[in-house]
């Protein structure tokens, strides 16, 4: 069952709600509703009332590629999560920082010239020797049973809200794809020194999708943006 948050007349928090309570209150009178910054819909009591609050708990279950969250009082269960978390999207990013900076310092090297002159790997760099595990991997030892607590008592679980969170981002077969962010090396450059173009459909004319234009034509000016092009759109240009 959803619950909704209460705020005192002061906007104190209180213990959350049922929403037919929450209803009943803002008909009343005894309450208005209000929505927050992050579009999440509350009452505000419009008398005094005591602060009288109960402990809540929130349990998280880590993982390495999801992990859950539940938020329980004594009464209810007040939401449940499931959170898809970017492991395998950052292990791959950090692969590929690492070889395009090894790239860049193949490609500064001088190798006309004799070993010690030739611009190599510095000593400030004695600190990249990848002598330290990530948490990730120290978190995923067996050791101590440090995990777990003991709880006195009982707690009534109850329906509640369900959510998956994830990054902002896209799925395409089975792999996940997130927003581009701007890249100082993209990919290593080919022979000839250019490098892959960054992001958008790109056109035979060397335009990309979703590009401001300005044309003239029979001495009227267009101004649009770039559509999408198919095989059809060639033929009729053709």
């Amino acid at each position: 069952m959803n619950r909704v948050g209460v705020v005192s007349k002061e906007g104190k928090p209180l213990m959350p709600t049922k929403p037919s309570r929450a209803r009943r209150w803002t008909k009343e009178g005894k309450a208005v509703g209000k929505w927050s910054d992050l579009g999440i819909y509350y009452v505000q009591l419009t008398t005094p009332s005591r602060l009288v609050v109960q402990p809540i708990v929130v349990g998280v279950d880590p993982g390495k590629s999801y992990s859950g969250v539940g938020v329980q009082s004594a009464k209810c269960t007040l939401l449940q999560l499931h959170l898809i978390l970017p492991f395998g999207r950052v292990k791959k990013r950090m692969e590929t920082r690492a070889m395009l900076r090894r790239s860049r310092r193949s490609r500064r090297i001088n190798r006309d010239v004799p070993f010690k002159q030739g611009n190599h790997r510095q000593c400030r760099f004695d600190n990249r020797k990848q002598c330290k595990l990530p948490p990730s991997i120290k978190a995923s030892f067996t050791g101590s049973n440090s995990r777990g607590y003991t709880h006195f008592g009982s707690v009534n679980i109850t329906p509640s809200p369900f959510k998956i969170i994830t990054r902002p981002g896209e799925v395409k077969r089975g792999k996940e794809y997130g927003f581009f962010r701007r890249q100082l090396h993209f990919e290593v450059p080919d022979k000839s020194g250019r490098r892959k173009r960054k992001g958008g459909t790109i056109t035979p004319f060397g335009l990309r999708v979703g590009d401001l234009l300005r044309a003239e034509k029979a001495g009227k000016t267009y101004i649009g943006y770039v559509g999408g092009f198919t095989t059809a759109l060639l033929v009729e240009l053709e």
